[in-house]
């Protein structure tokens, strides 16, 4: 019996060591499985966040977004983005040595004022700032922004993460909208000014024309009185159209559209006459005038004359703007070098005016602007003609120097290439010995005598074409009308040959536009439709000599017209028949 549990006893201790042994083998294999799965696991695991780091970092590398994270507690720098260097100039190594070592390369309140703001009191929001930048690589100024947001921990700061980003783009677009926008409003408050200034300027003279027709008017017995009212209309209404053509010309200069015309003309003539208008306004005001023409071995020229005229009559309107009762004008025109082809002549202006001051002579050449607010209303005047006088003169190859001082008055010197004309050329110049050349300012009507002269004018406007009419009768032309392109050309194709000497052409009329209407009467089987006379006449200040020419035309004639050169072109009409006879 003893035996038999002894027996019994140790097959149950047996059973048990295996049972216990077979856990425990359980136990290892389940370990080793578990230990590979969790280092699988941990493999995987550690190669995702090595991808992730990566991926992070190819981000970071591409863009121009810095980011760094400081470990507060440690004083360590956890995490720099590999764009670093090559983003801000300084490597990894320079930044952990001195963490401060950006502010370095800008200006030194900069770095201040950053220190300044980390030390105040700890809060939530974030600490951002803009700042100039010397790139210390690519030696440029650029702009960062950088922005720290501090990470708390029991309420205590455990990190910093910083983002630093180059907005020097961004930057650089911003000014050039702030640019634009003080520009635009520069341009808005020089607008409203111009257009206070020109209603100023062109109401002037407007107002005396109506005023002095109207008392002239009312005075139909007093021929002194109305002599008088029509003198100061025929001033008044020069003074407007040199303001308008001003104008005109401004905006001509900023469309590039000037275009200058190369005619023979005698300059000491052009002066004379010029002169000769500018002399009344210094009467008016009691100031001294000088015309002084030095001796030149070359007087007929080739060049604008108009152009010149406007240069000069620019420069002494200054002048006569700004000297008072008393004072001294001088014009001195000399001929400093001439060859057989071409001269070097000057012109100096001279007055004793109030004069400028040394800053704003820098700036005497930039349109509407004038010295002070005070100029336009006691002197008037838009601030565009010294503006167009440099700009005309530039397109001649010229030069203009202005000397002046507060109170001792002004010296404008232009220097201005001309061609000489030849001996052909000096010869039609002084015309038919029957017609003497008159003054601009006063036609000697009674000197001309065209009587064999027969003119067509073919003028829409009732007006214009009364008075280009009595332009004519005054100096006897036979005179036939057309109020339109197609009665015009059917009164020169019914024509006998050499019935009409010439034909005045309004350039801008409804239907057939002048330019039109001499193209055809060109293309006509007339015996006279290749060479008769065509004048052209327009109040378009873009209408020229060179337009008009290409346009099948011979002459020009602006509106209003200048009576004496109307009747210079005449002339040259009638010259042409005397030598056909």
């Amino acid at each position: 019996m003893d035996y038999f549990n002894c027996s019994i006893n140790y097959i149950s201790n047996t059973k048990m060591n295996i049972t216990i042994s077979a856990l425990l083998v359980l136990m290892s294999i389940t370990t080793v499985f578990l230990v590979i799965y969790l280092e699988k696991k941990f493999k995987v695991m550690h190669n995702n966040l090595n991808y992730k780091e990566d991926l992070i970092n190819s981000l970071y590398s591409n863009v121009d977004d810095v980011f760094v994270v400081y470990d507060n507690i440690n004083h360590l720098f956890e995490y720099i983005s590999p764009n670093f260097e090559k983003v801000i100039g300084i490597s990894d190594s320079e930044l952990k040595k001195n963490m401060l070592v950006l502010f370095d390369f800008a200006l030194p309140e900069v770095k201040n004022d950053f220190i300044s703001m980390l030390s105040e009191k700890p809060s939530s929001k974030y600490v951002e700032m803009e700042f100039e930048y010397d790139h210390p690589v690519l030696k440029q100024k650029k702009w960062l922004v950088v922005r720290i947001y501090p990470v708390y921990k029991n309420n205590v700061i455990c990190k910093y993460i910083a983002s630093i980003l180059e907005i020097t783009r961004k930057y650089q677009a911003n000014a050039e909208v702030r640019k634009a926008l003080s520009e635009s409003q520069k341009a808005n408050e020089a607008k409203k000014e111009f257009l206070s200034h020109m209603s100023h300027e062109l109401k002037t003279p407007i107002n005396a024309i109506i005023g002095m027709t109207q008392i002239a008017m009312n005075s139909p017995e007093d021929k002194g009185k109305i002599e008088d009212c029509l003198e100061k209309i025929n001033y008044s209404s020069r003074n407007l159209l040199f303001l308008i053509n001003n104008i005109l010309d401004s905006a001509k200069n900023d469309n590039d559209t000037i275009v200058l015309i190369k005619e023979p003309f005698s300059l000491k003539k052009t002066i004379a006459e010029y002169s000769s208008l500018m002399t009344s306004q210094m009467e008016m005001k009691h100031i001294n005038y000088k015309l002084i023409l030095q001796t030149m071995e070359q007087d007929y020229l080739i060049g604008d004359s108009l152009r010149i005229t406007q240069i000069l009559g620019n420069c002494l309107s200054n002048a006569i703007k700004f000297t008072t009762s008393g004072g001294n004008i001088v014009l001195e025109i000399s001929e400093l070098v001439h060859n057989e082809s071409d001269g070097v002549y000057q012109f100096r202006i001279s007055d004793t005016g109030k004069g400028m001051s040394q800053e704003y002579l820098q700036h005497i050449y930039e349109p509407f602007v004038q010295e002070d607010s005070s100029i336009s209303s006691l002197y008037g005047g838009s601030g565009l003609g010294m503006s167009i006088v440099k700009q005309l003169i530039d397109l001649m190859g010229g030069t203009i120097q202005v000397e002046s001082r507060l109170g001792e008055g002004t010296t404008v010197t232009i220097i201005i290439p001309l061609d000489i004309a030849m001996e052909d050329s000096e010869k039609s110049l002084k015309g038919c010995p029957e017609n003497p050349v008159v003054s601009k300012s006063i036609p000697n009507i009674s000197a001309y005598d065209f009587s064999s002269l027969r003119i067509l004018v073919v003028e829409d406007n009732e007006i214009n074409l009364e008075i280009t009419t009595e332009y004519l009768r005054n100096i006897k032309v036979q005179v036939e009308t057309a109020t339109n392109g197609c009665d015009a050309i059917q009164l020169f194709k019914n024509s006998c040959p050499g019935y009409y000497d010439a034909i005045l052409m309004d350039v801008r009329m409804p239907g057939m536009s002048g330019y039109e209407v001499s193209k055809h009467i060109r293309s006509l089987a007339h015996a006279d439709a290749e060479h008769i006379t065509i004048i052209a006449m327009s109040a378009d200040n873009y209408v020229n000599q060179e337009s008009c020419v290409l346009n099948s035309m011979n002459y020009h004639v602006s509106k209003p017209i200048e009576v004496a050169d109307f009747y210079s072109i005449l002339s040259s009409v009638y010259s042409k028949k005397c030598m056909e006879l």
